[in-house]
């Protein structure tokens, strides 16, 4: 049986959660759950969500600048490995 759930994005993580509970099990108790994004609205929900906050405006110019290179043909077969920032909060647990 798995012990920790990490979703895509956090409304994904918010949904898991969810259906922990329906299920008649506890997160973190039972299960550790992360997200993946840090919006706002983790703020507002119970248990706080572990999430990895990804820096969306440097991802955004990243991308607009690399779609930019490509409409000029400057494909440089590039790839980007931006750094996120794990945010541990009550929805996981030390194992």
């Amino acid at each position: 049986m798995p012990i920790a759930f990490l979703a895509g994005n956090d409304l994904s993580a918010i949904g898991t959660v969810k259906a922990i509970k329906e299920s008649g099990y506890s997160v973190p108790e039972d299960f550790s759950v992360i997200g993946f994004d840090g919006i706002d609205l983790l703020n507002y929900f119970t248990p706080s969500l572990s999430t990895v906050k990804n820096p969306i405006s440097k991802q955004g110019i990243m991308a607009v600048n690399h779609l930019i290179d490509l409409i000029n043909e400057k494909n440089t077969g590039q790839s980007f490995v931006l750094k996120g920032k794990l945010i541990v909060n009550q929805s996981t647990r030390i194992i």
